[in-house]
């Protein structure tokens, strides 16, 4: 059966291999995994973790509204 649940990747790969599950957003729509999304934080560019409706939306395929 086919699934409409679209598999969500770290876009933090620069900093190393990556498995982790996508939690955060920044400003320009890239998606990270917790660990990658609190040291783009801390580093001073803009990232918030998704709320559970937003991850579910970006699972689905659907477009987010703007950050």
């Amino acid at each position: 059966m086919w699934s409409a649940t679209k598999q969500l990747i770290c876009d933090g790969r620069n900093w190393g291999p990556c498995s982790g599950p996508v939690t955060h957003l920044d400003d320009s729509g890239f998606a990270y995994c917790t660990t990658h999304g609190v040291h783009r934080r801390e580093s001073g560019e803009k990232s918030r973790k998704l709320r559970p409706w937003e991850l579910h939306k970006l699972e689905r395929g659907e477009p987010l509204p703007r950050y």
